[in-house]
C-alpha cells in the first residue's frame, strides 16, 4: 500500500515535470486514435486525455460503467467487446483498414490472480492480449508506416516471476518484448 502511494505520488506531481505532456493533434493530424483496454484503468485515462486534444477515439475495451456512449464526443465510437472474441478481432482490423487512425494504444490487460492450474481458458489471454495485439498491430503498420503513434502498456510484473499470474505476467512480457522489436525496426 505504501509503495503505491508513492508511485502515485510521484506519477502524478514529479513526471509531469520531467515528462511534458504530448499534443497527439499536433504531432499527427486530425485523425481517430483506437485505445484497447479504453473502458477502464490506465486505458480509460488514456482516453480521457486524448478527447481533451480534441482527437476522435474508438474506444474498445470490456462493458463497464465506467464510460458509457454518451460521455463521449459525436465522432468517438464505443466498441464493448472481448479481444479474444475472434470475429471483435475481424471487425478491428476492417475498422482500422478504412478508418486509418493515426494513433493505436494497446492498454488492455487484466490480472486475475489465482493458481495457473485453476485458470478457467488460459488461452483466452493469449487471444487477448497476444494474438489480438499482433493483428491489430500489423493492420495498423499496413496503413501508418509514417506519420503514426503506436503505444504498448507492458507492466512491472513482466520483470519479475509472478505466482498466482503467471499468464498476465508472461502475456505483459510478451508485450515489452513485441514493442521493443517493432520499435527497433
Amino acid at each position: 500500500v505504501i509503495v503505491c502511494f508513492l508511485v502515485r505520488i510521484i506519477c502524478t506531481t514529479i513526471l509531469p515535470f520531467i515528462f511534458k505532456e504530448q499534443n497527439i493533434y499536433q504531432k499527427y493530424g486530425k485523425g481517430y486514435a483506437v485505445v484497447t483496454g479504453g473502458t477502464d484503468g490506465i486505458g480509460l485515462l488514456v482516453v480521457k486525455k486524448l478527447l481533451k486534444q480534441g482527437i476522435d477515439v474508438m474506444v474498445v475495451g470490456l462493458k463497464t460503467n465506467k464510460i458509457q456512449k454518451e460521455d463521449l464526443p459525436e465522432n468517438s465510437i464505443l466498441y464493448e467487446c472481448d479481444l479474444c472474441d475472434q470475429k471483435a478481432n475481424d471487425y478491428l482490423c476492417d475498422w482500422i483498414t478504412c478508418n486509418k487512425p493515426i494513433l493505436m494504444v494497446h492498454a488492455a490487460g487484466m490480472c486475475k490472480v489465482e493458481h495457473f492450474d485453476e485458470t478457467c481458458q488460459p488461452g483466452n489471454y493469449i487471444d487477448a492480449y497476444i494474438k489480438s495485439l499482433i493483428r491489430l498491430t500489423s493492420a495498423f503498420l499496413k496503413i501508418r508506416k509514417e506519420n503514426g503513434g503506436l503505444v504498448f502498456f507492458s507492466s512491472q510484473v513482466s520483470l519479475i516471476v509472478s505466482p498466482f499470474g503467471a499468464l498476465y505476467a508472461s502475456a505483459k512480457a510478451f508485450i515489452a518484448q513485441f514493442a521493443n522489436s517493432i520499435s527497433a525496426e
